[in-house]
């Protein structure tokens, strides 16, 4: 499969040199097969992008390689696309849970700063970026007027998340109260097995052995427990 991207890549520069109009529909084609196949090695195609202007379709050979750094880098510096800078984040979120922190540094990074960028990223994905981190990391003349939105959402998301806890836990102690009111009922039911209890499987009929696990049926009635599981 790698030659079929090489391929591919190949016929795009030469319909781009020619002027010809398919060359934006074989672009497609060959940004849909480096996104979605899995049957080639991103770090042999590497080298044949890197040099060119395919910086989305370059872009997705470093997710592959997991150079999300680069990817960003790309998607913040060379095409100048903060929403698709976090479109990225959100794909590779569940497998890189810190690619959102990444994203910021980005931000951060540049000369001089990217603040007003940075605390958008914050306001819009709080519950994904650690707050106590991501304090750290804004340069400390940063003014409050600039995040007091985002402190704002931080703490009332964190307010809900603590009001949830509390509503989860009173049904927990609920459903445990319960369980024990249920364990306890059960508990008052109880049967005497003597030497002349039958299992009351009719087709058994046999006596029950000293250290035979049965079943007590909601009548009262008990089985050997081979035969409640048949029965």
């Amino acid at each position: 499969h790698n030659k079929l991207a090489i391929l591919l890549l190949r016929l795009y520069n030469r319909l781009v040199s020619t002027g010809s109009d398919q060359s934006a529909e074989v672009r497609q084609q060959l940004f849909q097969f480096l996104r979605y196949s899995n049957y080639y090695s991103a770090n042999e195609l590497a080298p044949y992008l890197k040099p060119t202007e395919l910086y989305e379709e370059y872009a997705v050979i470093l997710t592959k390689i997991g150079r999300h750094r680069d990817a960003l880098e790309i998607y913040t510096k060379t095409l100048n696309s903060h929403r698709r800078a976090q479109e990225y984040c959100e794909m590779v979120h569940t497998e890189k849970p810190d690619v959102f922190i990444m994203l910021l540094e980005t931000y951060l990074n540049d000369k001089p700063p990217n603040i007003d960028q940075s605390i958008v990223l914050l306001q819009k994905y709080h519950s994904k970026i650690s707050s106590q981190e991501a304090l750290t990391m804004l340069p400390n003349d940063t003014s409050f007027s600039k995040i007091h939105d985002y402190i704002s959402n931080v703490l009332t998301h964190q307010e809900s998340h603590r009001r949830q806890n509390k509503i989860l836990l009173q049904l927990l102690r609920k459903q445990h109260l319960k369980t024990a009111a249920q364990k306890k009922h059960l508990e008052r039911k109880y049967v005497v097995l003597t030497r002349e209890t039958i299992c009351a499987n009719p087709n058994c009929g046999r006596r029950f052995q000293k250290d035979g696990a049965f079943a007590r049926l909601p009548n009262g009635e008990v089985m050997h427990y081979a035969c409640y599981e048949k029965n």
